[in-house]
């Protein structure tokens, strides 16, 4: 018994034995921050290891010095402990517990209300995979990618988020065809999205894409004469296609011959010069009457029936090419522009840049309310019909013989109409070329055909997701240098008070 009590009492023996448990457990924590539960088991055993030092001079203190003063020391040594003991475990849940408050002024940590729903929609897995290399020259970005991507993963425990050091596993890097550094990417099953872009609207759109979200279909009718969205020459609408996929839409091929209409959110016409059979017409007339959304990408040459599938919405595609001496591309009028700040106000045409139109059709307006009619909308009970792009003042209409109409013209077109009580959308455009590969992407164009999609799907824009302002305020510290930081802040600076607070009490025992 005799010497278990000498054992029990032998303050230096736990003072050793916790100072032990606490470099090793300092050790494990700078040398191998991911064995979390290690380093701060090794933590706990230091601390239960301290308290039994102290129970251990208490029982000295009480055969020493007598029971009261005893106590006296022990109340100091107890609540020092307790205090300390409270400030390791605030530290530890700081750094543990995902608990953050974001204080910045442009809300550079909070994700936006868009954002959430989109991670509200996911439940099944995600993996997300950033391909940096561990160099000063990606450093910065790759830190702002984890940073954010934290974010998402707080939020939905259906994505994992990793980085990938191409230059030293190469081998990953070919498997998911990244050729190059400094790539996010988001892949669900077979769907693989990938972005060089840092930032909200980025990550959440490629998020959507591989997950699958909100993937409004259009369909384009195919076999009617005109460009094919598998086509990669300047006249193919390869190009519009892959942007509308960017822009969250599934595009799909439908045969004019099957005209399987079946899930369509949207259906186009692009540049068509063969005419419809009577049973492919009824379709896509049935499809329009039972609250369809209609895309006409006509031309001079488009066949008569197909430039009027949006009259009973009060729009069709005229006859003749429209051209604008004052406003055009190069030295050709019969390729009008339309410049940023000349649009009327619609939905489709707002905040677009500058649009052109090479051998555009004029659009007219059916019906009887044709008073002011491009430069302003119709309106009746029924629906509305509204310009989205004119000539100026110095519009042309020209026919076989010669100019038929002076003023302003209207190039593209947007309706919305109760047909048999279903409400019916047309977005008609006196041009298929500027959606070709050769003009998509030049100037507004490619923005007018997504506007377009998106006001006939009644798809929203990721319009709420705003660009960050990263102020660079960095401290840079080496890796070594960051561990002993945070390491300090868990077990350096309660431990001084703890010594402070036993220095305090040595002194008035």
């Amino acid at each position: 018994m005799r010497l278990i009590a000498m054992f029990v009492t032998d303050r230096q023996l736990w003072l050793a034995l916790a100072a032990t448990s606490l470099a090793l457990s300092a050790l494990v924590g700078l040398l191998w921050p991911e064995l979390h539960v290690s380093w701060l088991l090794l933590l706990v055993l230091a601390a239960l290891l301290l308290g039994l030092w102290a129970v251990a001079g208490g029982i000295r203190n009480v055969r020493e010095i007598g029971l009261r003063r005893a106590l006296i020391g022990g109340n100091v040594a107890t609540m020092t402990t307790v205090l300390v003991g409270l400030a390791v475990l605030a530290n530890l849940l700081a750094s543990l517990v995902p608990w953050r408050v974001d204080v910045t002024a442009g809300g550079r940590y909070t994700l936006s209300p868009t954002t959430l729903e989109v991670l509200a929609q996911i439940s099944t897995p995600v993996e997300i995979v950033g391909f940096f290399p561990d160099t000063a020259a990606f450093r910065v970005r790759r830190d702002a990618a984890r940073r954010l991507l934290d974010l998402y993963a707080r939020r939905n425990a259906s994505l994992t988020v990793r980085f990938v050091d191409p230059e030293m596993n190469p081998g990953e890097a070919r498997s998911m065809g990244m050729a190059r550094s400094g790539i996010v990417v988001f892949r669900q099953d077979e769907r693989m999205v990938d972005t060089a872009t840092i930032g909200e609207r980025a990550f959440t759109e490629g998020l959507m894409q591989a997950a699958g979200i909100a993937a409004r279909t259009i369909c384009i009718l195919a076999d009617l004469g005109g460009p094919d969205i598998s086509e990669d020459s300047p006249g193919g609408l390869s190009r519009a296609a892959d942007g509308l996929r960017r822009a969250l839409f599934d595009i799909r091929r439908v045969s004019a011959i099957d005209m399987d209409l079946a899930g369509c959110a949207m259906v186009a016409t692009v540049g068509a010069r063969q005419p419809l059979t009577g049973s492919m017409l009824e379709e896509l007339e049935t499809y329009r009457d039972a609250g369809g959304a209609l895309l006409v990408l006509a031309d001079p040459e488009t066949p008569a029936m197909l430039r009027d599938l949006a009259r009973p919405l009060g729009l069709v595609a005229g006859e003749g090419h429209v051209a604008d001496p004052s406003v055009h591309v190069g030295d050709d009028p019969l390729t009008p522009a339309v410049l940023t700040d000349r649009y009327p106000v619609s939905e489709v045409g707002n905040g677009l840049e500058t649009t052109y139109f090479p051998g555009v059709a004029p659009i007219e307006l059916v019906g009887d309310a044709t008073d002011g009619w491009p430069g302003a909308p119709a309106v009746d009970r029924d629906g509305v019909a509204a310009p989205i792009a004119v000539t100026t003042e110095a519009g042309l209409l020209t026919g076989t013989g010669g100019v038929q109409r002076k003023g302003r013209q209207a190039l593209a077109a947007m309706a919305l109409r109760r047909i048999a009580g279903n409400e019916a959308r047309a977005v008609v455009v006196g041009d298929s070329d500027f959606a070709t590969n050769a003009h998509v992407f030049s100037g507004g164009n490619g923005q007018l055909l997504i506007n377009a999609a998106r006001w006939l799907t009644g798809a929203q824009p990721l319009t709420d997701i705003r660009a960050r302002s990263y102020a660079f305020r960095r401290l840079v510290l080496a890796e070594g240098q960051g561990e002993m930081l945070r390491l300090s802040s868990l077990a350096v600076l309660p431990g001084l008070a703890l010594l402070l607070a036993l220095l305090v009490w040595w002194r008035r025992r």
